[in-house]
């Protein structure tokens, strides 16, 4: 990379020498996002009626997209554009002072050149290619790997079986773990296992969690837990602690917080 430096005194600065100051930083984005294909970097995202600003690679260069505030038919294709600007020389010729390069949407799907598609689900972006790029690379790794030793080879079988099955056991432990819902479990929420529990914020705050009684499509049943309504995490009613033979005589009633 070329730095430009400056010592005491008066340094002549010429045209060239801005250029390079320029192209230093955007040469370093066009090159590291190219190696990716077209894909969009951040923003972008499809909205209601249209699709937000952002940033996209397209054709090996960086470029800026400005919000587009109506899409009438998806999908829409990103491609290059350039607009120039021009200004008297000092040989009174008018030329291009500067080139902004940008994208822009289209309806007709391009027949060269390099372009985005975007659909009323989004496009891909760059960290989908990125983990694609990186699930890849550790594929080819096991594969040499595997062909490189036996024992390496068995390590690798056992260690996928393994993983295999720990990612189920993970899996259904998450299927049975309290989660977030964003409204109080009506009928129509038949898509929780039996006893599984949901928990929901009000206005206030306060959490109340919910257990799956039945999971009957159209016709499931939730009952709110003592665990954490109210925000307070209290139990609402009294609990009574039994002996095993004569329940008259060992009855304890913990009721408010006192024994009775």
């Amino acid at each position: 990379m070329k730095r430009h430096v400056q010592y005491p005194g008066v340094r002549k600065w010429s045209g060239n020498d801005l250029l390079e100051l320029q192209s230093e930083g955007l040469s370093v984005a066009d090159k590291f996002f190219s190696q990716y294909g077209d894909c969009i970097i951040c923003g972008c995202q499809v909205t209601d009626d249209g699709i937000s600003a952002g940033l996209v690679s397209i054709d090996g260069m960086v470029l800026p997209l400005a919000a587009i505030k109506t899409v009438e038919v998806f999908p829409v294709y990103l491609v290059k554009a350039e607009e120039h600007f021009q200004r008297e020389y000092a040989d009174d010729v008018v030329r291009d002072i500067a080139v902004k390069s940008y994208a822009k949407a289209v309806q007709a799907q391009p027949e060269s050149g390099g372009y985005i598609e975007i659909t009323e689900d989004g496009a891909e972006t760059f960290f989908d290619k990125l983990q694609a790029t990186w699930l890849a690379d550790i594929l080819k790794k096991l594969s040499e790997l595997k062909n490189t030793d036996k024992s390496l080879n068995d390590a690798i079988t056992l260690l996928q079986k393994a993983d295999t099955e720990a990612g189920k056991r993970i899996t259904a432990l998450e299927e049975k773990m309290p989660s977030y819902l964003d409204h109080i479990p009506t009928v129509d929420d038949g898509g929780y296992g039996i006893g599984v529990e949901v928990w929901t914020v009000d206005e206030y705050g306060n959490k109340t969690f919910w257990k799956c009684h039945d999971n009957t499509e159209g016709a499931a049943v939730w009952k709110r837990t003592g665990e954490g309504s109210g925000g307070g995490g209290n139990y609402g009613g009294a609990v009574y602690l039994t002996g095993q033979t004569d329940f008259s005589k060992a009855t304890i009633i913990i009721k408010e917080g006192y024994l009775q």
